[in-house]
């Protein structure tokens, strides 16, 4: 399920929100679709429990075709019971699609007003959501199904749908994947994940918590500075090896070593 904990997810889903930042999280632009259709995922999935199920049956269905297409000679009625998965995987791929790009529409405004604060306008961040069909509706995907059907039976397995989808990230009208330096990719990230906690917190009308886990140790000081100030505004967990960065903090420091916790430094 593109990484998202399913039995979690389905427990926390419209209770408890949150915005994690991990060192992978580093490789959100330079790295493939999938990460980027995670980064959907988990924030879709812990906002709104519709999404959860539509996504999990999706999934599932698609999984089921793969095998029909794989031993479709073999399998008795396999035109039927193709048809039969196109339809619900339209059903409910169009529910992902829309509620993907309700989301976008909210987080694009949102990480180009970021990126433009982190770069000091240096250049021009934008994303934008890649429906693979013509719209994000049930209607358009049950089209793009049929329009491919012939070349899914000659691959053997799903050409399309919500689960090959991308965001395109772009610095200045070029990929960002392709064109941005190391730490412009880094400030996309900053943009993207502090845009996802914008959003996230309007569509269920409270800030999410944020949850950094030895992010800052990837950061060189000037991201650092405007990724700490921002965090500083809502309720923030962080760890690290480096308690420097905390000078800059008001925020309470517990230090955990072999298992132990304190509100002090062990002794060296």
């Amino acid at each position: 399920l593109n990484g998202v904990d399913q039995g979690r997810a389905a427990a926390l889903a419209g209770n408890f929100q949150a915005v994690v930042f991990e060192p992978d999280l580093l490789a959100l632009v330079k790295g493939g679709p999938e990460g980027r259709r995670r980064f959907l995922d988990s924030a879709l999935c812990q906002v709104f429990r519709p999404y959860l199920v539509a996504l999990r049956r999706y999934m599932r269905l698609v999984a089921q075709k793969n095998a029909l297409l794989k031993n479709y000679e073999a399998t008795p009625n396999a035109s039927l019971l193709l048809d039969a998965y196109n339809e619900q995987l339209a059903q409910y791929g169009g529910q992902i699609m829309a509620h993907r790009q309700k989301f976008v529409d909210a987080l694009a405004p949102a990480a180009t007003h970021n990126y433009a604060e982190i770069s000091h306008g240096a250049e021009e961040f934008s994303l934008r959501y890649q429906c693979c069909a013509d719209a994000p509706t049930a209607d358009a995907l049950a089209e793009k199904l049929a329009a491919v059907r012939a070349g899914e039976l000659r691959a053997g397995f799903c050409l399309t749908g919500p689960h090959r989808e991308d965001l395109d990230l772009q610095l200045d009208g070029q990929p960002a994947r392709v064109f941005g330096s190391q730490g412009q990719q880094r400030s996309c990230v900053l943009a993207m994940k502090l845009a996802e906690a914008t959003v996230v917190g309007s569509f269920f009308g409270q800030h999410p918590v944020l949850l950094l886990d030895d992010v800052l140790s990837e950061l060189d000081d000037e991201r650092q500075t405007y990724l700490l100030t921002r965090m500083g505004e809502h309720q923030t967990i962080v760890t690290t090896c480096d308690t420097a960065a905390f000078a800059r903090t008001n925020g309470k420091i517990v230090y955990v070593k072999g298992g132990q916790v304190s509100e002090t430094p062990f002794p060296t």
